[in-house]
């Protein structure tokens, strides 16, 4: 039996636990703009971090949280990054609360 798990976090719940800031940019298509994930900036050292490297930070800390089990090696994520975004009012400084990122996994039994 396989077993997948889901875990989606709001943008504020990513950032608490990675002790990161999420980086939008924008892309224009035709009439609209839409904004997507550039990377991310770790608020300790201001340093930037690619996408994937803030993946696998925060599934290692759904592991030691408990969250993931430990054996758990692959994983997935959906995050509306560059090249795949989403609608968003460019002309809003509010910080893209409403973006969702979403972490899966298979387990067996």
């Amino acid at each position: 039996m396989l077993i997948t798990t889901v875990i989606s976090l709001a943008k504020d719940e990513l950032e608490g636990l990675l002790n990161m800031k999420a980086s939008f940019n924008y892309e224009e298509y035709e009439d609209s703009v839409l904004a997507c994930v550039d990377g991310f900036i770790d608020n300790r050292t201001s340093e930037n971090i690619t996408i994937d490297d803030a993946m696998e930070a925060l599934f290692s800390i759904l592991k030691e949280k408990g969250i993931a089990p430990k054996d758990v090696v692959d994983f997935s994520f959906e995050i509306p990054s560059c090249g795949r975004t989403f609608e968003h009012d460019h002309n809003d400084n509010e910080g893209f609360e409403d973006v969702e990122f979403t972490v899966s996994f298979t387990t067996t039994k």
